[in-house]
């Protein structure tokens, strides 16, 4: 089978890493940061206390590491001896200093393309660095190569709370006598200095619809007889009782993981997100509710996952990471718990620090009616009124957002997600 392979290349900073994930994202491709190999490889050298501008102590640590990159989900992930590299690790200032030393040994540079190249292999992909159009799939016929000036990118790399030296990189890099950082012959070069991410995104997907690319839908996951029984009963019972309304579903169908983010405000919302959707999706429960020998055999064939409330953090961290990272939906509830009176109430920062880490895009939902239908009050819920769930447009978090550091920059997420919650309206015209 041919698959197609679009390269994105580009400087530090140009852009090219969120462009290309959005790109595969729209496309339902794999998205390969090359970039990402060299970051932990050179974590992995200064994890050793090897000196990066040794090469015959780098090819030494080379030669007797087991670097594995696979994919999970529908992204690249990398292990070395068996340890998981991960964002944190990549992202350190000393990695940073070291990176392009490391990314110059031919010898490094020949082991990781060949594991890129191997992608190819594996499915229709997006992939970025700095000489995927050059090096590691030349006969591409989609290629593009993003760049901004000197100091939007400096600016950029700023706001991430890095501080590298983008000249001297940007020197080290073009320099190199094995496959210095340039642009490809045919490719299409972009400035994107005054551009926004989703012009950029716009840009590349345009192109690649003229060219003839198009998506690729997944298969539908199977579900047990539980689920869909249940989602049956479920749709049926709220279409009946409450006249159940859903209002621009298109925007949930998006390809790969993803976050659902729910205002909460009754029992009713996670089933009602469920229902209003036309794929399955999953949630996380308390691990209490699990104890009861018909909850521990029910929910997990209704793709709830326990978390445990006495270090929730990591529980639900770890598994929804792993959830989205394959490719599936999860819904979460930004306000933690259901609401008091009816009304929003104000973000935590534990949504933000989902996003943060996983990349991947979040889908506002609202809910109204549930509040009316089954507050936090009433034992049971009232069998009339009217609820409507409203979908807005997925959210896509620029590299600068997700890499902001520490927990202020999880609760900017958090907050913007709620507001885009708010900002959701009950269409004009709609009884």
């Amino acid at each position: 089978m041919h698959f197609v392979a679009i390269a994105i290349d580009g400087p530090a900073a140009s852009g090219k890493s969120s462009v290309a994930r959005r790109v595969a994202e729209h496309f339902g491709f794999l998205f390969i940061n090359s970039g990402a190999m060299y970051r932990a490889f050179t974590w992995w050298v200064l994890e050793n206390r090897v000196n990066p501008s040794d090469a015959t102590a780098v090819l030494s640590l080379l030669q007797r590491s087991r670097f594995e990159c696979g994919l999970q989900g529908r992204e690249s992930i990398i292990r070395i001896d068996g340890r998981a590299v991960t964002e944190d690790f990549m992202r350190r200032e000393d990695v940073n200093a070291s990176v392009s030393t490391i990314a110059a040994i031919p010898e490094v540079r020949r082991a990781l393309v060949a594991q890129q190249q191997h992608f190819c292999s594996m499915g229709d992909l997006v992939m970025e660095g700095r000489d995927i159009g050059t090096v590691v799939i030349p006969e591409t016929p989609y290629k593009f190569y993003l760049d901004a000036s000197a100091e939007v990118r400096v600016r950029r790399r700023r706001a991430q709370g890095i501080d590298d030296n983008i000249r001297d990189r940007d020197l080290k890099d073009s320099s190199r006598d094995t496959a210095p950082l340039r642009p490809a012959d045919d490719a299409q070069r972009i400035d994107t200095s005054h551009l926004t991410l989703e012009e950029v995104t716009e840009k590349v997907i345009q192109t690649l619809h003229v060219e003839g690319v198009r998506r690729r839908e997944p298969p539908r996951q199977v579900m047990s007889w539980v689920y869909n029984l249940t989602y049956a009963l479920c749709k049926a019972f709220f279409g009946i009782a409450y006249a159940m309304e859903v209002h621009h579903a298109e925007r949930a169908r998006i390809p790969g993981g993803a976050y659902f983010a729910s205002n909460h405000a009754s029992f009713l919302d996670p089933p009602l997100v469920g229902t209003a959707l036309e794929e399955p999706i999953f949630y996380l429960a308390r691990n209490t509710l699990f104890k009861p020998p018909i909850f521990s055999w029910l929910l997990p064939r209704l793709n709830t996952v326990p978390v445990d409330r006495d270090n929730a953090e990591l529980s639900s961290l770890r598994v929804s990471m792993q959830i989205v990272k394959e490719g599936k939906k999860m819904v979460v509830f930004p306000e933690g718990t259901r609401t008091p009176d009816g009304s929003l109430q104000p973000a935590q920062r534990g949504v933000g620090m989902l996003v943060a880490k996983t990349g991947v895009p979040v889908i506002p939902v609202r809910i109204f009616g549930s509040f009316e239908a089954f507050p936090r009050t009433s034992k049971f819920p009232k069998l009339d009124g009217k609820i409507h769930v409203v979908f807005g447009h997925p959210i896509h978090f620029s590299e600068e957002e997700l890499t902001a550091k520490g927990k202020a920059g999880q609760q900017v997420i958090s907050d913007r997600v709620m507001q885009a919650i708010a900002s959701l309206t009950v269409p004009d015209g709609t009884s």
